[in-house]
């Protein structure tokens, strides 16, 4: 089954990736903007800012785990 749906796998991983970490517009990028946005946020509001800070870095590493993780399952063949 995975054998017949390979270019579809392979596509929608690739897909995945790039929308998560790869492309200018990704949301690895846009959570960028909003790091550096809750960075300035921080100088007014320390304790809040940068709780928000910690948060947006915890999804940031889940995001580039995942997008390594879809590069990794179309290098493997799995």
């Amino acid at each position: 089954l995975l054998a017949s749906n390979a270019k579809n796998i392979i596509e929608t991983a690739l897909y995945c990736a790039d929308s998560l970490s790869e492309s200018e517009d990704s949301l690895s990028s846009r959570l960028g903007e909003i790091r550096r946005s809750l960075t300035a946020l921080a100088k007014f509001d320390p304790v809040h800012g940068e709780k928000f800070i910690t948060s947006v870095e915890e999804i940031s590493l889940l995001v580039n785990e995942l997008s390594s993780d879809l590069m990794a399952h179309i290098t493997s063949g799995n």
